[in-house]
C-alpha cells in the first residue's frame, strides 16, 4: 500500500535478546516486545525499540515498558509522583506519550547503548518492567500486562 512500509527490525536486538534466552515478537514498528512473568505474579510487557538515536558519538535506544494509560493528559498528581519518582531512579525516567484518540501513555524508559552488552539490555529491560509494573499496581489495582 502506498505511503505504509514496514519498519526494518534492528537485528542487533534479536541477536542480545537470543543470546540471553528470551522469546519476543516484532511489531509492526519494527520494535522488539517482551513479556516476563514477574516474581509477584504479575506479568508485564517491555519493548525495546528498533530506532535508535545519535548523541554525539554513542548510538542509543530506548527500552521501555507502560504504567499508565490516561484519558487525556495525566492529572496534576500522578504526574507530579512521577516527577518525584524521576529523582528516585538511578537510571530511566517516566515519560509521556501520546496515542490516538487523546489517550497517553506513561511509560518508564531507559537508554541503552545500540551495541550494548546482553547483560546491560537485560538489566534495563528488568528496570523498566519492574518499575512500570509498579506504578500499574498503585494506580489501576489490575495486571494490565
Amino acid at each position: 500500500m502506498f505511503g505504509q512500509r514496514r519498519v526494518q527490525a534492528d537485528v542487533r536486538v534479536g541477536h542480545l535478546l537470543d543470546q540471553l534466552g528470551i522469546r519476543y515478537q516484532i511489531d509492526e514498528d519494527g520494535d522488539y516486545r517482551v513479556v516476563f512473568e514477574l516474581s509477584n505474579g504479575r506479568s508485564q510487557q517491555a519493548f525495546i525499540d528498533s530506532q535508535t538515536q545519535h548523541l554525539g558519538s554513542y548510538e542509543i535506544r530506548d527500552v521501555w515498558s507502560i504504567g499508565y494509560i490516561a484519558d487525556g493528559y495525566l492529572d496534576q498528581e500522578i504526574a507530579n509522583y512521577l516527577l518525584i519518582e524521576n529523582a528516585t531512579k538511578k537510571i530511566g525516567a517516566w515519560e509521556l506519550r501520546p496515542l490516538a484518540d487523546n489517550k497517553y501513555i506513561a511509560v518508564f524508559c531507559t537508554k541503552v547503548a545500540a551495541d550494548c552488552e546482553p547483560e546491560a539490555l537485560y538489566t534495563s529491560i528488568r528496570i523498566v518492567l519492574e518499575v512500570a509494573d509498579e506504578l500499574e499496581k498503585i494506580l489501576e489495582a489490575g495486571d494490565r500486562l
